[in-house]
């Protein structure tokens, strides 16, 4: 009877302790982590907990950290982590990857939940449990430093776990001054480019301050890596040139001289700058340029799967203007093209982001809203409109073109990128050469980013140097200018 007794608990504990593995978070993937995500989890351990992945899109940023937690779990069977995210469409994407670790608990605190508010109810409850072992969070930037959360997470966010995925937006003021005031013992930064573009308000060195760390970053694994080794396609480059008005010509020039005028504080005077990149995005021949590259692919019939990245505006009146404006233009040209747009105020994203993948839809314009986590991994094509000089915007634009994309049927081998490049007119060159000859710089130094990861460049490099010629410049002298970063 003992003996039966003792058995039946040993098959007992057996079942429960197989219960117990069932349920606790694990890779996804049989195969399991890669090697570098290993190594980026071990230089996080080694750097007390905090660290900052610098990741180009498409290397498995999300599923890096996800093994990080899942690892954290081993150790202490707790899974209690809060994930930051700078949008909705990402809120959705970390859910489903925590479900795919088989993460608990995942509480969506986001507007689009239905059921906000009774989730809080429960977290607050949740909470109030000194034994808590599971509770995983996924919020937004913007509700993270809400009074309704704060006032439940500022003095327990020491507990947690926290991942700032696209860290960059950390910089922002407000959101800094109350990361200063809260105490978190394990955190991860994710980006494939962690620094903002001007760095006015010490962003940059709050940022590598909070993580504990600095350039190369606790783990960074580049865009070039991830072509060589197949987590992102290759692809093909080719700039369309084009030149600006005289009248633009002319407020770019009195832009350019109000650079300088900055406000204290400030390293550059920011409106200016701001006003003067939207000129150069806006410029009034680029609608040519698209038009022209639409042509040669639909002589290709290469039309399809093709998303066109517009310039942003300084208001979203501005920025629907312009966008529509193109697709007028593009319906009138080739009425046959199915377009739609994407926008910030876009209704049924996910079912239009099918209709572009099944080809319902040809093209897409989209604005900022594509920058930050949103997959459309079958983009064949791309078109530059408005690339900007902020190097974060472009390469993650360039990540999210470069997915790579199979079916049973396709393989995504190459993806094709066209750039429109706002140069001055040959006069304008002339006539005030030093500011023109530093907007070719500042043109060519994004330009030259999507060039030396591209394939096949011969005819890139021909329509380069002819272009320049035009202006009595060399390649290798505008090289080694954006090389030197000598730009305004």
């Amino acid at each position: 009877m003992s003996s039966n007794s003792k058995m039946r608990k040993t098959i007992s504990n057996i079942f429960a302790k197989i219960e117990t593995d069932r349920k606790a978070p694990k890779f996804p993937y049989v195969e399991g982590p890669r090697p570098y995500q290993i190594e980026a989890y071990n230089n996080w351990v080694d750097n007390d907990y905090k660290g900052l992945f610098a990741m180009a899109t498409g290397t498995g940023k999300t599923l890096t950290s996800c093994y990080c937690l899942i690892e954290e779990f081993k150790k202490s069977n707790l899974q209690k982590n809060i994930i930051v995210v700078p949008g909705k469409e990402l809120i959705n994407q970390w859910s489903d990857e925590l479900k795919l670790s088989n993460f608990s608990t995942i509480i969506k605190w986001a507007s689009n939940n239905s059921k906000l508010n009774s989730d809080i109810n429960y977290i607050k409850l949740l909470m109030h449990d000194s034994n808590l072992k599971e509770l995983n969070i996924v919020i937004t930037y913007d509700s993270f430093v809400s009074d309704k959360f704060l006032k439940i997470f500022r003095d327990k966010m020491k507990d947690f776990t926290v991942v700032f995925d696209e860290a960059h937006n950390m910089g922002a003021d407000g959101f800094m001054k109350i990361l200063e005031d809260i105490k978190i013992n394990k955190t991860i930064g994710l980006s494939a480019t962690p620094l903002r573009l001007w760095d006015e308000n010490n962003e940059n060195i709050f940022i590598e301050s909070f993580f504990k760390t600095q350039p190369p970053y606790t783990y960074s694994y580049s865009m070039e890596e991830a072509i060589k080794n197949g987590f992102l396609c290759k692809y093909h480059y080719e700039p369309f040139f084009v030149t600006f008005t005289n009248s633009e010509w002319d407020e770019y020039l009195k832009l350019t001289q109000q650079l300088h005028h900055k406000n204290e504080g400030e390293t550059i005077n920011t409106k200016a700058a701001l006003k003067r990149q939207l000129l150069k995005d806006q410029a009034g021949n680029k609608n040519n340029a698209v038009l022209e590259v639409i042509k040669m692919l639909v002589e290709n019939n290469n039309f399809t799967n093709t998303l066109i990245y517009c310039p942003k505006g300084i208001d979203h009146n501005l920025e629907d203007r312009y966008i529509f404006l193109l697709q007028d233009e593009i319906k009138e040209k080739f009425p046959k093209i199915n377009t739609a747009t994407f926008l910030g105020i876009t209704q049924g994203r996910e079912l239009l982001l099918n209709d572009f993948e099944s080809e319902k839809v040809h093209m897409l314009l989209a604005i900022k809203c594509l920058d930050e986590g949103v997959n459309i991994p079958k983009t064949m094509n791309a078109i530059f409109v408005a690339s900007g000089q902020n190097y974060r915007e472009f390469v993650q634009r360039r990540g999210r073109v470069l997915r790579n994309y199979e079916t049973d049927t396709f393989i995504k081998e190459y993806a094709h990128i066209y750039d429109i490049v706002v140069l001055p007119s040959i006069a304008q060159f002339f006539n005030d050469r030093s500011t023109a000859e530093r907007l070719i710089i500042s043109e060519f130094k994004r330009l030259y980013e999507f060039y030396d990861l591209s394939s096949d460049k011969f005819n890139t490099y021909k329509k380069i140097k002819n272009e320049l010629e035009k202006y009595g410049l060399t390649e290798g002298y505008i090289n080694t200018m954006v090389k030197n970063e000598i730009i305004n």
